[in-house]
């Protein structure tokens, strides 16, 4: 799951949402999408996290260097 981009997961959890949603799967079959999604779930935030950090770490940067400047 590493491969996976954030988009895609994404696009996954809504196509399983819909499924869990419609009421047509088998007992089994509603475990296994669910297990899928709150593992896509887990991932996405732990991308989330990362991009927030990236994003804190370069706004820092970007006050330190405007501090510099003047």
């Amino acid at each position: 799951m590493d491969e996976m981009k954030l988009e895609k997961a994404l696009q996954r959890i809504e196509e399983i949402v819909e499924k869990l949603e419609s009421g047509d799967l088998e007992l089994e079959e509603t475990i296994q999408y669910f297990k899928e999604g709150t593992e896509l779930v887990k991932f996405c935030t732990s991308k989330i996290d990362n991009l927030e950090t990236k994003i804190t770490q370069l706004t820092s940067q970007l006050g330190s260097v405007e501090k510099e400047e003047n």
